[in-house]
Formats: structure tokens, sequence, C-alpha cells
């Protein structure tokens, strides 16, 4: 009971992440505009009427195909079994996964004609990769989607054919800053919202969490613990093992908040025509690790351009073992605010 308590307890924080996660970006994108006063002019994602999650008949579809690859040991690519993954945990694709999801499925059809498709005492590779794509459902799915998407697409070009109005090429002192939160940041924040390391952290937390209550069982009938004595154990792990989960949300909620940051940045750069110098904020306080503190002392009082950051913490990276990941390669297990020195 426990452990499936706790397993629950994955799934709704990881779910509340993912529900924050469009409000963490827009927040670091906004924050970031805002050091220089200039203005963020939010654009409606043009696919917001879409819905991009997976549906349950696809997501069991997936299951059964990462099963089958499991037990046989043959079927799709490691894009394929990522992509299983997103379905069968119902993360929002993106526009572009939907038109990939229709095109393998369009090319693939022909293994259906292939011996032992469907065939689940001996299933065939093709049918398993199909599977891994969400099987029959998934392709209804992504043709249905990949036609909603063309349609707005469509209505979009028609309205840039239509007679515009003769502008200057004069550039206004009020449009150089201002900057579009538009459909690249959507699509950022689709792509973050399947982000495969944030999926591990989570899976691998349930992995962890269930040896170390198999562990507490099985000391218990080792030593003939009583059973209230055993549950008392096991809370205690699950105690520490919530705390851990804890942590994970808040960083990810940071990692998110300072990809936003950079976009916005990024987009102020190509505005102001000259490269921005960056810093990191890192946080002070028992819990920061020593890469972290080597980091602070390395970064100038001047800060950094984005590619000499990014050489510094691979740098530093390298020495203490840790794997960098974001567009700023940022420690996943960061304790800090990426700024731009004024």
């Amino acid at each position: 009971m426990l452990p499936m308590l706790m397993i629950g307890l994955v799934q709704d924080l990881k779910n509340l992440v993912n529900g924050e996660l469009r409000d963490a970006y827009l927040h670091g994108f906004k924050s970031a505009a805002a050091e220089d006063k200039v203005n963020v002019i939010e654009k409606q994602d043009k696919y917001s009427h879409i819905n991009f999650k997976p549906t349950a008949a696809m997501a069991k579809e997936a299951a059964k195909g990462l099963e089958y690859r499991r037990e046989f040991g043959r079927g799709g690519t490691e894009v394929g079994v990522a992509r299983a993954r997103d379905i069968k945990n119902r993360v929002n694709l993106s526009p572009k996964t939907c038109k990939r999801m229709k095109a393998f499925f369009d090319r693939h059809q022909s293994d259906r004609e292939g011996e032992d498709w469907g065939n689940e005492h001996n299933p065939s590779a093709g049918y398993i990769a199909h599977l891994l794509w969400g099987g029959d459902a998934g392709y209804s799915w992504a043709k249905a989607r990949v036609r909603q998407i063309n349609a707005v697409d469509d209505k979009k070009s028609l309205s840039y054919g239509t007679k515009k109005e003769e502008t200057t090429n004069l550039v206004y002192k009020a449009d150089r800053f201002q900057i579009d939160f538009d459909q690249a940041d959507e699509d950022a924040i689709r792509a973050l919202q399947s982000n495969s390391v944030q999926t591990n952290n989570y899976n691998e937390l349930s992995t962890v969490l269930s040896t170390k209550l198999n562990q507490v069982i099985a000391d218990s009938i080792v030593e003939g613990r009583s059973i209230p004595n055993t549950v008392a154990e096991m809370q205690k792990v699950l105690n520490q093992e919530t705390y851990k989960l804890t942590r994970i949300a808040r960083t990810e909620m940071t990692n998110i908040t300072n990809e936003g940051r950079l976009a916005s940045y990024q987009k102020q750069e190509k505005i102001r025509k000259k490269p921005f110098r960056y810093t990191l904020v890192v946080a002070s306080g028992a819990r920061t690790c020593d890469a972290h503190r080597e980091l602070n002392s390395k970064i100038p009082t001047k800060g950094l351009l984005m590619n000499e950051l990014i050489e510094l913490q691979q740098s530093v990276g390298a020495t203490y073992g840790f794997t960098l990941r974001g567009n700023s390669l940022l420690h996943p297990n960061q304790r800090t605010v990426l700024m731009r020195v004024p």
C-alpha cells in the first residue's frame, strides 16, 4: 500500500510540474525582459485549440510495444522507444512530433503484410515498432492532428498572401525594445514537457524507492521484526524519498525558469545586434555543492559570453562528474539563476 501511495505521489508531482511549466518559463522570459524594461508581447499559440495529449488507447498500445520489445529484443529504434514512453505517460506531443508520427506510419504501412504482424506470441519487429508509436490508435490520432495543424498553417499562409499596406524600412525606437513570446516559445515548452531527463528523474526515484522498500521488508523478515516496526521503517524511507521528490520538482522549475530567461535574452540580443555577457547567481548555503562554489569563483565580475559560460561549466562539470543539460547547459541539480551582466 505504501509503495503505491508513493508512486502515485511521484506521478501527481510530475503532473503538477508539467502543469506549472508554462508559467515558470513565461515568468523567466518576462523577468529577463523586465531587467531592461523590454516589453513582452504574448502572441497566442496558434495551435492552442488542438489537444496534443495522447489518448488512453494510444498509451495502452505503447505500453504493449515496450513490453514486447523487452521480451523479444527487437522492434523499433531508440527514437521509437522514447516516443513510446511519452505516449505511455500521455505527455503532450509537439506539432512536429505529430507530423513525424504520421510520416512514420505512412512509410511503414507495408509492414502489415509481413509475417507475424499482430502475432502476440511471436510479434514481428515491424508490429512492435508500430505499437511503440501508439499502434492503430496512434495512426488515427496523428492523421487527425496533422489535418488540424495543416488547416491552421494554410489559413495563416492565406493571410500572409493578402495585400498589405506599404511600409518604410525605418525602425522606430519603441519597436527596438519589444520582443515576442511566440510560437517558438510554445514549441520549446512542449519540448520541455516531454523532456526525457525530467522523466528519468522521476522514474529513477520510483525505482530507488521500490528497491529500498523491498530491502526493508527483506531485513525485517531476517531480523524477525514485528509488522508495526516494519511499517515504521518503511515510513522512514517514504519520508526521505518525499523530500528528494520535492527537491526534484523544485529543480525542474528552476531549470524551466532559466530556459525562459535564456530565450528572452537571445531575442534581445538579436534586436540589439550584440551578444550579452552572462553570469550565474549561485545560491549560498550548506546545500550548495562544491561544483557550484567553483563556478561562482571562476565567473568574472564582467561576466562571460554564453559560449564561454558553457565551456566553463563543461570544464567544471567534467571535474565533478555531473551531466549538463538544457540550452545553456546548466547543472541539472542547479541552485542558480541565469543573469545578464549589465
